[in-house]
């Protein structure tokens, strides 16, 4: 099978949400002629589910493999998004007992494994030399929700952007893949369609769409209790309408809404955010922040939902350019040149789109957000580099490149002037602070992703979405100590003496003085922070030169947001080499907490530019402001400007590897979206 066509594969076993599952784990070394038996992990002379002979790796007994085709440091990562969900994906017939070579195991390679019992397991190659193998593996249980009582539906969602209901963007596109989550809508063993043509029922599980009066059945995907993946056929009708699930004679309704086209871009986490799944078209290679796209490369994003066609969509999809549809793709805040959108031939209702990187944009996390019409897709982020295949984060922080342990410390000096209107209510947030606080910093092992090391690049916009008592998911892939530089700091500056307490909440370790209540202390000019030294960091002094405070000078102005027209900030003074962050969000109220979702945009520019205009493929992800249930009065939402100045570095002292103090300015208040 080729690199490409593996590549098309790895694609759709990641691009599955996840499912919380059992599951058996180990890091064994293989000498040659040895079996492993990955639903126990223990290894014998024969037998197992693979055989190591010390220049091969081969499936034993009815167990199947397959190699993906990713390696080195992309492999971990990979690794680690793979889910039983995502490996019951693949075709049966693509378990195969061909003998893997040892050529094709280098350290960072990916299996696939089905084992003799009848599970799924992903294994990574962790050494390969003198004929013996290192592996890490997990093998997952094909169980996951049952229970008893009738099915439940608690989410309709595009498959690619997890996008909840009652947002702008969260409709179905014809021809897409889409899921709904809930209980009891499948089996407790996953059910999943393994050859073409695909058909209207699997694992007891049907799913239909009713909308004006017609309906038609939805082509599965796969089945299990707590989510069932779906095709919607084309030529079911736009509009509102009810999705029903019915398992087992058992029956559950839900409201969806359908569109023509809506596109959503999969991640690599599975969760519509972060990382885009993207290949440089050149070698089919996952991008990663170690093998960044370049601009005028040509990438491959994959999506579902760009709309109809009209072929059977049972079958394998006709691979054409979908030229009618008015797609546009936003890479760093530039559209992009797209050369090919439409259906991949490996398989139904997956969507490529083939686009040029433009030029002057770099970064770990340059986003990338596409357009149809007005609906907007998840907002994902890819590594660009200017030169190479490493790229360069904005904020040039890349001590231990994000691996191992390193020391921090840092000095803020900060404002915050905020004034928030919540109905009838003002809540008022005046203050100038000093803080500081120094860090031991353990990274773990997995390399990270290009949105785990960076900001927004320079001129972009990243998009999130918060269900309601949601738990956010996890960006951090570190542990972090606190550490003692003393009983207190000291304060030197234009306007006097203070001192710096040290503080201890919530297992943070931390120095913090109020300087005022007003807003007005902090000024151009020089600071002076002493540390006497403590248990583990040494005396130090900081000094820093403060640029004019910056100021947002167009704030007052702004009280209404018209979504499909964007917005303009404007700003004077900063640190010329820092930064600014424009954020917003808005909220869309459901009759009950469970049903309300936030989403909220961050947007960076050079403290330099003096201006920036968030656009409308970045607002008309936004709801409009709406009233709480009960009430008449519409909530707005909020706008904040964010300023941060390129960090002065000092000593550093003993204990810490790296030290910087800067000033930090944030402006923020009330507006509606409309």
């Amino acid at each position: 099978m080729s690199t490409r066509s593996n590549a098309i594969l790895a694609v759709l076993a990641i691009s599955l949400p996840v499912i919380a599952l059992a599951d058996v784990t180990g890091t064994p070394t293989l000498a040659a002629n040895t079996a492993l038996n990955l639903d126990t992990g223990a290894t014998s002379a024969s037998g197992g589910d693979i055989l190591w002979s010390g220049s091969t790796l081969t499936a034993q007994g009815n167990a199947g493999t397959f190699n993906f085709a990713v390696g080195g440091a992309a492999g971990s990562t990979f690794y680690n998004t793979l889910t039983l969900t995502t490996l019951s994906a693949l075709q049966a017939s693509l378990y195969t007992k061909t003998p893997i070579a040892s050529a094709s195991l280098a350290v960072g390679a990916v299996l696939a494994v089905h084992t003799n019992g009848g599970n799924y397991a992903k294994v990574l190659v962790t050494a390969n030399s003198n004929g013996s193998l290192g592996l890490q593996f997990t093998t997952f249980t094909s169980t996951s929700g049952g229970g008893g009582g009738g099915p439940t539906i608690t989410a309709v969602e595009n498959a690619a952007t997890n996008i909840p209901p009652g947002l702008p963007n969260s409709a179905v596109a014809q021809g897409s893949l889409f899921v709904v989550k809930g209980t009891n809508l499948g089996p407790a063993n996953i059910a999943i369609a393994t050859t073409f043509p695909l058909t209207t029922s699997i694992g007891g599980t049907s799913v239909s769409v009713t909308v004006g009066g017609t309906t038609v059945d939805a082509i599965m995907y796969y089945s299990l209790a707590a989510q069932v993946a779906a095709i919607l056929p084309s030529r079911t009708p736009t509009g509102t309408g009810t999705v029903k699930v019915t398992y087992n004679g058992q029956s559950v309704s839900a409201a969806v809404t359908v569109v023509q086209s809506n596109i959503g871009i999969f991640t690599v986490s599975t969760t519509g955010t972060g990382d885009a799944i993207a290949f440089l078209n050149s070698n089919s290679t996952l991008i990663t922040p170690t093998n960044a796209a370049n601009p005028g490369d040509v990438v491959v994003f994959w999506g579902t939902g760009l709309g109809p066609v009209s072929s059977d969509e049972r079958q394998p999809a006709n691979q054409s350019d979908m030229t009618n549809v008015p797609l546009q793709v936003f890479i760093g805040g530039q559209q992009a040149k797209i050369l090919f959108r439409g259906r991949n031939a490996c398989c139904s209702s997956v969507d490529t789109v083939y686009v040029i990187i433009p030029d002057n944009v770099s970064g770990c996390a340059v986003s990338v957000i596409m357009q149809i019409g007005n609906i907007i897709s998840n907002a994902t982020s890819i590594a660009v580099a200017a030169n190479g295949r490493a790229c360069t984060t904005i904020t040039q922080n890349t001590v231990g490149g994000g691996t191992g342990t390193h020391t921090f410390g840092g000095i803020t000096l900060e404002r915050i002037v905020e004034v928030f209107n919540t109905g009838t209510t003002s809540v008022s947030t005046k203050t100038d602070s000093v803080s500081g606080i120094f860090e031991k910093v353990t990274y773990s092992s997995t390399p990270p992703l290009g949105s785990q090391l960076d900001i927004d690049s320079f001129g972009s916009c990243s998009i999130s979405t918060q269900a309601s008592g949601q738990t956010a998911p996890p960006v951090s892939r570190a542990t972090v100590q606190y550490l003692d530089a003393g009983a207190s700091l000291s304060l030197a500056a234009p306007f006097g003496n203070r001192s710096i307490p040290k503080s201890t909440a919530a297992g943070i370790t931390y120095y913090q003085a109020a300087l005022d209540q007003t807003a007005t202390t902090l000024t151009a000019g020089t600071y002076t922070v002493t540390g006497p030294g403590g248990a583990d960091v040494g005396p130090f002094t900081a000094t820093y030169t403060m640029p004019p405070p910056l100021v947002w000078t167009n704030q007052s102005s702004i009280t209404t947001v018209n979504r499909a027209s964007g917005v303009t900030i404007n700003w004077s003074g900063g640190d010329p080499s820092g930064y600014v962050t424009i954020a917003g969000a808005s909220t869309a109220y459901g009759a009950t907490a469970a049903t309300t979702v936030t989403v909220a945009f961050t947007c960076t520019a050079r403290v330099s530019d003096g201006s920036f205009t968030v656009p409308p493929v970045v607002l008309l992800a936004l709801p409009p402001s709406s009233s709480i249930p009960g009430s008449n009065i519409v909530t707005p939402g909020t706008l904040v400007v964010s300023s941060y100045a390129n960090p002065q570095t000092f000593g550093p002292p003993p204990g810490i590897e790296v030290a910087g103090i800067a000033a930090v300015f944030v402006y923020g208040g009330s507006v509606t979206y409309q």
